[in-house]
């Protein structure tokens, strides 16, 4: 949900499927992959390389003039993901699901110029990348606190 499509290897859970791989779907570089239960949730991804998902999943090849990478952005903003909810379908919110059908139903706004599209990706980018470099400095102080807490009061 956080991280985007991911290597199956690298999780940190177990995870098994009775399903052969004939049975699962095929992503490509670039395409969006999405959890048609949990789209509601803004359970989405763009594909970082060629890939097999879950049945589960719905994949989505960008038009041209889209840029993936902005999609996937656009795909998380929260007015969108309350369109998604809007557009699902179920009895109770736990059940919902957007099938293609409904999700080619929504209109988004998205820049006709596709080199805006990519700029505005690239901004967002660069501030994930910050972000997660914050991240890692964060924790790297907080082990160094730790590790002066123990050697202080031990």
């Amino acid at each position: 949900m956080n991280s985007g499509m991911v290597k199956r290897s690298s999780l940190d859970r177990r995870v098994e499927s009775e399903l052969t791989p004939e049975q699962h779907l095929l992503v490509r570089r670039n395409d969006i992959a999405y959890n048609m239960m949990r789209m509601w949730q803004g359970v989405s991804g763009l594909a970082p390389s060629d890939g097999l998902v879950s049945p589960a999943y719905v994949v989505l090849r960008p038009l041209e003039g889209i840029d993936p990478l902005f999609a996937s952005y656009l795909f998380k903003l929260p007015e969108t993901i309350r369109l998604f909810h809007r557009y699902s379908q179920g009895l109770t919110n736990d059940r919902l699901r957007l099938y293609y059908d409904q999700f080619a139903e929504i209109r988004l706004p998205i820049p006709e110029d596709i080199e805006e599209q990519r700029r505005i990706a690239k901004l967002l980018s660069s501030i994930d990348q910050r972000i997660r470099q914050t991240e890692l400095f964060i924790t790297s102080l907080r082990r160094t606190k730790a590790a002066l807490c123990q050697k202080i009061f031990s």
